[in-house]
């Protein structure tokens, strides 16, 4: 049986009751302590460094400069209603589309500047029907890669969105 003085430590008897000075240096400390209270004190970074965010897009904005267009063609394109009277009426700085997980906010509040890359794509299951239905609604096409079942399209202002049959 070990006697009180020796219970704390390991078999070949090695008890650290500082830290040793390479963890110091490691770690960036000069003050001296327990092999705990460094333990501890790392978990606390951990904690601090979680963002807390959630995986999933909330809602994304995109800069529109006529809303009532933009309200009338993105709903068009994405098969939502819209109140026209609310766009007659009461015509907002920022319109709501409603998507499956994600919202899209229009947004006319300062300059809109087209984005030369899509901003999102958009699943299809049928690339060459959507490919139709964006010819005859006069939807401006900036590229077919049909053989990779992509679409580039642009809205009114000209920023470029993508559809794939994924």
């Amino acid at each position: 049986m070990m006697d009180p003085v020796h219970k704390n430590q390991n078999s070949d008897g090695y008890k650290p009751a500082v830290i040793p000075n390479a963890f110091k240096v490691i770690h960036g400390r000069k003050e001296a302590g327990s092999m705990k209270s460094l333990i501890n004190q790392d978990r606390i970074v951990d904690r601090r460094a979680e963002s807390r965010l959630e995986k999933r897009i909330g809602s994304m904005f995109i800069r529109v400069s006529d809303m009532k267009k933009a309200v009338e063609w993105y709903s068009r394109v994405f098969d939502l209603p819209y109140n026209n009277d609310y766009l007659e009426d009461r015509l907002s700085t920022v319109y709501t589309l409603h998507l499956d997980e994600t919202e899209v906010l229009l947004d006319s509040n300062g300059e809109a500047a087209p984005s030369p890359q899509p901003l999102m794509f958009i699943r299809t299951d049928d690339i060459r029907s959507t490919l139709q239905f964006f010819k005859d609604n006069d939807i401006k096409i900036h590229k077919e890669v049909l053989e990779n079942n992509i679409i580039i399209f642009e809205d009114p202002d000209g920023n470029r969105l993508m559809a794939i049959q994924m």
